[in-house]
């Protein structure tokens, strides 16, 4: 093979090879057995999986939030549980309903930036977005949202701006509460409603989602647009409830749910998004890929 081959054959290879892995957590911040196991098995997946960041579900701390930047909790139930080095990245974080009882989760704000070496909180505000760009994957837009505030016309006349507007690649969204869930908080009717239709039109691929502490994931085989992934058992535990169950099976929806403490580690390569749920030993107990629902959609327009 002669040397410019070669450098192809080498440039090519970087690119297929090219992809972004995270970690979705959610319903964290309850110190305790559950807590840290799932705090050393995302390490050891983050490692073994070269995760680039954490993007939270929201319920960073219970039962409260954190009442100043400084709380003690930030130590003790942050720096101190979540101590391996595959974790200790940038927190992407979201706020939950525990986190607004303390000065509506201002704090959590105000500590955008603040790290204990390479572990930093990441919250400019209530609700943002941020982009990835790995080579070979093209341009990957999150979007956070304050779900508390879910009922707001400003943030989902943002929210529509945002995806309207978005030139991106893949489209990734994540909250606290559910848009489908068939654990006892159920899906809540606004994102149901009003967000829902906003990500099926501009194709968001994966919906991340607390407020139930289960594993979830949620989608319609018939269109297959926005898979719905519960992340809400890092530290706490319910049943299904058959209620809800009831009105996803009504909407011909398939679920697949597991009462098991654990977290999702996420990795998407080119067009095509892998999902992994692991437990508090390490194991991984559900698995799916799905293709980018952006492929071959008008972007930006």
């Amino acid at each position: 093979m002669g040397l410019i081959s070669a450098l192809v054959f080498t440039i090519l290879l970087a690119l297929i090879e090219a992809k972004v892995s995270f970690i979705a957590i959610g319903d964290w911040g309850s110190p305790g057995r559950m807590q840290k196991s799932v705090a050393s098995s995302s390490g050891d997946w983050g490692s073994n999986n070269n995760a680039d960041f954490v993007i939270t579900t929201g319920d960073n701390f219970y039962e409260n939030g954190v009442s100043s930047t400084t709380d003690k909790q930030w130590d003790n139930t942050w720096n101190r549980v979540y101590t391996k080095s595959g974790i200790r990245k940038t927190w992407y974080a979201t706020l939950g309903n525990h986190d607004h009882r303390t000065h509506d989760g201002d704090d959590q704000v105000k500590a955008h930036g603040k790290r204990y070496d390479n572990l930093r909180w990441y919250m400019p505000k209530k609700y943002y977005t941020f982009s990835k760009k790995p080579e070979g994957t093209g341009v990957i837009q999150f979007i956070a949202l304050d779900t508390d505030d879910r009922y707001s016309s400003t943030q989902l006349k943002w929210f529509q701006q945002q995806l309207q507007e978005s030139k991106a690649r893949w489209i990734i969204v994540y909250g606290h509460h559910g848009t489908y869930s068939s654990g006892p908080h159920g899906g809540s009717g606004t994102m149901e409603s009003k967000y829902r239709p906003l990500m099926e039109k501009y194709k968001v691929a994966l919906y991340f989602q607390g407020h139930d502490h289960n594993m979830e994931h949620v989608y319609n085989p018939s269109s297959r647009i926005v898979d719905y992934v519960t992340s809400g058992s890092a530290a706490k535990l319910r049943s299904q409830a058959s209620r809800e169950l009831k009105y996803l099976t009504g909407k011909r929806l398939y679920t697949k749910y597991f009462k098991t403490n654990a977290f999702a580690g996420v990795t998407i390569s080119g067009d095509r998004a892998t999902v992994e749920f692991i437990d508090g030993r390490g194991k991984r107990f559900y698995s799916f890929t799905k293709t980018n629902p952006r492929v071959g959609f008008s972007i930006g327009k």
